[in-house]
C-alpha cells in the first residue's frame, strides 16, 4: 500500500512539473509572439 502511494505521488509531482514547464512554455510563445522574429534567448 505504501508503494502505491508514492506512486501517486510521484504522478502528482509529474504533472504538477508539466504544467508549470507548460507555463513556461506558454509566456515564451507570448513573448515570442510580440517581440516578432527577435528570439529573446538569443
Amino acid at each position: 500500500m505504501g508503494i502505491v502511494a508514492r506512486k501517486e505521488k510521484s504522478w502528482a509531482h509529474l504533472l504538477q512539473t508539466l504544467r508549470k514547464f507548460e507555463a513556461k512554455m506558454k509566456v515564451f510563445n507570448e513573448n515570442l509572439r510580440k517581440t516578432g522574429t527577435d528570439l529573446p534567448l538569443l
